[in-house]
């Protein structure tokens, strides 16, 4: 009677069948792959630099691509923001804060864009003193177009 050797020394070369060598060999790969993998450096496809530096460039292409079809970067982030938002965020304060901007500053966004029609203003019954901005069909055909497609397929092929 032979003896095993190695992390299965208990076991006899008389007393193994084929179900036992089989947990055996993959008690045995895990070993080797946890000593294997323990010892190995985390090997990182992309540096924390490099995907810095791709978020920048796609910053720049975001901002390079929204001066479309006569619209500012500011205009295009409100219509985008204007058709995700829900019932109660389609104040002008709600945009302001998403836009990390001020409320004056985000007032005078959505004014231009309730003049160009792209926006309707509609008082709230509650709160008088509440407005809420939802899409017309002119924006709704302006974002059909949207410049930020483009960029959406360029992270695609990331």
């Amino acid at each position: 009677m032979t003896k095993i050797k190695g992390p299965f020394q208990s076991l006899s070369q008389d007393n193994v069948n084929s179900e036992t060598k089989l947990i055996c060999k993959r008690r045995l790969v895990k070993i080797v792959s946890d000593r294997y993998y323990m010892l190995m450096p985390v090997k990182q496809d992309v540096s924390n630099r490099t995907i810095a530096e791709l978020v920048a460039q796609l910053g720049r292409m975001s901002y390079g691509e929204s001066f479309a079809n006569g619209l500012t970067p500011a205009q295009w982030t409100a219509l985008r923001y204007f058709s995700r938002a829900n019932c109660f965020s389609r104040t002008m304060s709600a945009f302001a804060q998403f836009h990390a901007t001020t409320r004056g500053t985000a007032s005078q966004t959505i004014k231009s864009l309730v003049q160009s029609g792209y926006l309707a203003r509609k008082r709230s019954k509650t709160d008088g003193r509440s407005t809420h901005f939802h899409l017309t069909q002119k924006s709704k055909k302006m974002l059909s177009a949207d410049p930020f497609k483009a960029l959406e397929g360029e992270v695609g092929a990331l």
